[in-house]
């Protein structure tokens, strides 16, 4: 019975890792696992997929090669949606401040 439990408890805490820890050994599988990561807009696991896909010689060499374009094509998009709310928030900032001069001169 202590077996058992044991084997119980070690399965419990082992099968998520062991489940995330999935490989691939195909173009097909890391090419999959490079778009769904895509999606979920985790580029740097997308980016080692699509790379790995790139690397099995029945690899289609242009789909890997679009597919690494477009991770660094969101990874730019992220970058300058990042950069145009900093820049709004400090035009913000300075109207608010801008303002309040206004109103302590009034």
């Amino acid at each position: 019975m202590k077996c058992q439990l044991i084997f119980i408890c070690i399965l419990a805490f082992c099968t998520p890792s062991v489940l995330k820890a999935q490989k691939c050994y195909d173009y097909a599988c890391n090419i999959d696992k490079a778009r769904t990561a895509l999606n979920q807009k985790n580029f740097k696991e997308a980016l080692a997929y699509a790379k790995a896909a790139k690397a099995y010689p029945n690899a289609n060499v242009s789909e890997a090669d679009i597919l690494i374009y477009e991770i660094f094509e969101r990874i730019e998009a992220q970058k300058k949606i990042a950069e145009d709310a900093t820049k709004l928030a400090k035009s913000e900032a300075e109207k608010a401040y801008l303002e309040k001069i206004k109103a302590e001169e009034a």
